[in-house]
């Protein structure tokens, strides 16, 4: 029965994204939050539709209510009255709400789009997306073409304005951010909401933002903001810090590579950092987004994009030549993807692994044993504080680890030498010879300040 149900479950899944395009089409969410709640008669003369079919209606109605879109109440009169509930105000309109996700869910749910799932059996034997079985051309030949950048354009904005505070909070608390760069390239960047949130939070900083020539032409110019046109493809701006968000999901393997390569180029030598904001499909944080993740993961394949796993997006990395490197998550379905400097810590199978460098001078064998050891709990240690304490404070640990030359301290150096040279001698052990041995343990002991009670 069980696997009836999950199986019924996937068969109809569809119906929430039909229904919730619909109540966002049809503008329900503004509807109830300008009038009140309104029974099911009463919304029906709000409707932009001539003549409406009052069956057809109070299923649509049922089924939002059943996703908790909205919530029915009952008055003494014993009306059903519809209420907005948490999620149909994320959808009230740009006038209601500056961060409405309205557009997004518009843009997500394009009928266009998801119709081209109809090839996803034929995308598999190919190299090419089910995007470009469906209509010929990439996706974005044929935004270019049929000029739909303009919705585009709106729904990336709808999404970038409810995730940013999150990617702030996150340079922030990883210190990805300082005082040490001035400049700043949003590649990719659209409209500058991204660029203008993060100079809000760091104003010492000089933002451009770079995009295609036709969506630069269309961005209100903003005297904080310096716009250049250009293709991320071919060439980016000189920058001590870029950022790249969600753009490479929109590539594969090949073409992400390029992409990182132009930005490596154009990050500053000595101080440049590239801040990547991607989703990470296994990421442990927010799970609840785990779910949203692969759905996206889907959705992307299907236009000839690509969501990555923690793997996926570390074989890019080095691919593209970055040797440091970093996975922040946020308070979001994404995460920051830090690279260049201050972005040391990694992934390993234990978690972070801390890399410290070896000096010159660091001896592998016996008399390095506490060494090694020393370094193992200090690893250790940084691995079970890593998250309570700001990464900031455990990478200043880190990079003071990495300038340390560990040297013997001359009389432990002596007794390390005695108790070799013992261990070494061969010869038959009697008793005065047990005696002269435990006289140097003893002699040994004493060097190092070691008694017994």
């Amino acid at each position: 029965m069980e696997a009836r149900v999950q199986l019924s479950k996937h068969m109809f899944a569809f119906a929430e994204t039909m229904s919730l395009r619909c109540a966002v089409e049809l503008g329900l969410p503004d509807k109830i939050y300008e009038h009140g709640p309104l029974t099911l008669a009463e919304l029906a003369t709000k409707l932009p539709i001539e003549s409406v079919n009052m069956d057809r209606f109070e299923q649509t109605m049922r089924y939002l209510v059943h996703i908790n879109l909205f919530t029915p109440t009952t008055n003494h009169h014993e009306e059903t009255k519809y209420e907005l509930t948490p999620m149909s105000r994320l959808l009230l309109s740009k006038i209601h709400n500056n961060k409405s996700l309205a557009t997004f869910v518009m843009g997500a749910t394009d009928p266009e789009e998801l119709f081209v799932s109809g090839r996803l059996v034929e995308s598999l034997g190919g190299s090419k997306s089910c995007w470009e079985l469906q209509h010929g051309v990439t996706l974005s030949e044929k935004m270019m073409n049929d000029n739909k950048w303009s919705k585009v354009s709106d729904a990336l904005n709808a999404n970038t304005l409810n995730m940013i505070d999150a990617v702030v909070d996150g340079i922030k608390r990883e210190s990805i951010i300082d005082q040490s760069v001035t400049t700043l390239v949003d590649v990719g960047g659209n409209t500058g909401i991204a660029a203008k949130a993060i100079l809000n939070a760091f104003p010492h900083l000089k933002c451009t933002v770079m995009d295609l020539l036709d969506v630069v032409e269309n961005v209100p110019k903003d005297p904080q903001l310096t716009l250049v046109a250009g293709d991320f493809l071919s060439s980016i701006p000189n920058g001590d810090v870029l950022l790249l968000k969600s753009i490479l999901h929109g590539y594969d393997d090949d073409v992400s590579v390029t992409i990182l390569n132009n930005c490596k180029k154009a990050m500053h030598p000595t101080r440049g950092r590239l801040i990547v904001v991607e989703m990470v499909l296994d990421m442990e944080t927010m799970q609840e987004f785990s779910h949203a993740r692969l759905g996206l993961a889907m959705q992307m394949m299907l236009i000839g994009g690509k969501e990555r796993t923690k793997k996926g997006w570390e074989r890019v990395i080095h691919m593209a030549g970055f040797t440091r490197y970093k996975i922040v998550p946020i308070a979001a379905a994404e995460s920051i993807i830090g690279l260049g400097v201050g972005c040391q810590m990694r992934k390993s199978r234990r978690g972070r692994r801390f890399e410290v460098r070896k000096s010159r001078g660091y001896n592998r064998g016996l008399k390095s044993l506490k060494f090694e050891k020393a370094r193992s709990a200090l690893e250790e240690s940084l691995r079970r504080v890593e998250d309570i304490v700001p990464q900031a404070i455990v990478l200043v640990i880190v990079n003071e680890l990495e300038r340390t030359i560990f040297t013997l301290d001359p009389l432990e150096k002596q007794v390390g030498d005695d108790v070799i040279a013992l261990l070494q001698q061969d010869r038959n052990f009697n008793d005065g010879g047990n005696n002269n041995e435990l006289e140097i343990f003893h002699q040994a002991a004493s060097r190092l300040g070691i008694t017994s009670s």
